[in-house]
């Protein structure tokens, strides 16, 4: 399973682009493509979708951004076209609609009907709701670690070694629950779990988890 590919973004037009890595040129189709530039360099995350009459990648921006378009197009009847259209109307867009049950608005969605609409809403509430709690939390605890830092600047070391212990069991577990998410089953999470390495980017060590279930001799079918 090939996570994301890194390179320049050597063209692009209204719907696709194309990215360079080391003489080798891959056409991706994306959503929202005004947020990529001719000349950069961007790693971007990729899911490669194959029917019987064709194989097409697409690419986003964010790992999170892959996930809801996995999402998407596992409910009957909605394709990557349709997938697509949601995510040009913005990834937080979608998710707050999802998490707040709101079909009705993501009906008003180009390409999506009613009864895909109130499927999705059925199938993902939770999912999306939670993500939104945990984006709060996070950002909570964030600001109550800055505060406390211009407070008392003077911890020893013992208090740091707790603390890197508390925020280490918090990454541990949220990352579990995002693999839980993914659809991993208990006995691959675990053992990757134990593998991955320290990170302070969250997407990176879901990257990371992925790639150490993925080479597993063990957990290949």
């Amino acid at each position: 399973m090939q996570i994301y590919q890194y390179g320049k973004i050597v063209s692009k037009n209204k719907n696709y682009l194309i990215i360079e890595n080391q003489g080798s040129g891959y056409l991706l189709y994306v959503p929202r493509i005004d947020r990529f530039n001719t000349d950069e360099n961007r790693k971007i995350y990729l899911y490669e979708y194959e029917n019987d009459y064709s194989k097409i990648t697409y690419g986003f921006a964010s790992f999170r951004e892959r996930i809801l378009f996995e999402d998407l197009i596992s409910i009957q009847g909605v394709g990557p076209k349709t997938a697509i259209s949601v995510l040009n109307g913005g990834l937080q867009n979608a998710i707050n609609l999802i998490a707040a049950n709101d079909w009705k608005g993501l009906a008003k969605i180009p390409y999506l009907s009613e009864k895909n609409a109130k499927q999705i809403v059925f199938e993902f509430h939770g999912k999306y709701k939670k993500f939104l709690e945990n984006d709060k939390k996070q950002n909570q605890e964030n600001i109550l670690e800055t505060d406390s830092k211009e407070v008392d600047k003077t911890d020893d070391l013992n208090d740091e070694i707790l603390q890197n212990n508390s925020v280490e069991e918090k990454t541990s577990s949220e990352l579990e629950e995002t693999l839980k998410m993914l659809g991993f089953k208990p006995n691959q999470i675990n053992y990757a779990l134990t593998k991955v390495e320290p990170n302070e980017n969250f997407e990176n060590l879901i990257e990371q988890a992925i790639k150490i279930i993925s080479n597993a001799r063990e957990f290949r079918s």
